[in-house]
Parts: structure tokens; C-alpha cells; sequence
């Protein structure tokens, strides 16, 4: 189980790698203020259950925000950027899921690279077939 709240990032992703399904936690309406903005801004905290080997991908809009050069600017990595990432490495390492969440979005930006900052922490809950006291949750966090 993963209790969450957002201080103004976008809602992080759940990617069940046994379906290899990856669907939003929350919506945009759930992202709460930026920290810091108002001194008693109020936040909601919402409770997922994570299903075994599944991950999680908690990022800066940096990430869905990436664009390539174009005249409009119109077109951005978004979130079927992520999702696409996220289900083309179902099978990959953590550390080189997370890793190809920055290659993948800098080859999109044909090179120019992500405009804004991005982080991103990319968690994995571990199967079912997991030894007792082994079974838990691993992680990878960067931001190049």
C-alpha cells in the first residue's frame, strides 16, 4: 500500500507490470498547491494498494513537458510519453527503467534536452515469490 499526496506535481503513475497496464494515480483535480505557496494550504492524502511487481513513477512536469523543436510548440512527451517508456522496459531493471524515462523523453527533444527541471523516483514492489522479510519496495530516484 502507498499513501500519497502532491504538492503541485502531476499524479503519479502506476504500471502493473503483470498486464503490463499503466494508468494514472489521481487525476489533475487531486495535484494540491506547490509547497510554499500559502502557509496554511490544506493537502489530501490518498491511499493505492500496489499490486506485487508492479512500479510506480512519481515525476516533475519537466518530464511530461519536454518538447521537441517545433515552430508551435504544440506537441510535448506527456503522459503517453511516460506510459510508452514505462511499458516498452515492463522487463527492464529498475535502475534501467528509470534511465530510459530520460533517454527516451531527450531522443524525443531531438537532443535540445528538457526545458524545465525534471525528477523523477521510480519504485518497484517486489513479487509475491518474495523470501519473508525480503518482500518490500526498492528504488531509483534521479535528476539529471
Amino acid at each position: 500500500m502507498m499513501t500519497w499526496t502532491s504538492a503541485g506535481h502531476p499524479p503519479a503513475m502506476l504500471h502493473r507490470r503483470d498486464t503490463n497496464e499503466v494508468i494514472p494515480i489521481g487525476t489533475d483535480a487531486d495535484c494540491g498547491l506547490p509547497l510554499g505557496i500559502y502557509s496554511d494550504a490544506e493537502y489530501t492524502s490518498y491511499t493505492v494498494q500496489l499490486p506485487p511487481e508492479s512500479r510506480v513513477v512519481i515525476y516533475s512536469d519537466g518530464l511530461p513537458d519536454a518538447l521537441p523543436p517545433s515552430k508551435d510548440g504544440s506537441e510535448c512527451f506527456g503522459m503517453a510519453g511516460i506510459m510508452g517508456t514505462m511499458r516498452a522496459n515492463t522487463d527492464a531493471p529498475l535502475e534501467q527503467a528509470l534511465d530510459q524515462l530520460f533517454i527516451v523523453s531527450n531522443a524525443f527533444t531531438r537532443g535540445v534536452g528538457r526545458h524545465d527541471d525534471t525528477s523523477v523516483v521510480l519504485v518497484e514492489r517486489d513479487g509475491p515469490d518474495s523470501k519473508p522479510g525480503e518482500a518490500g519496495m526498492n528504488g531509483s530516484a534521479t535528476s539529471p
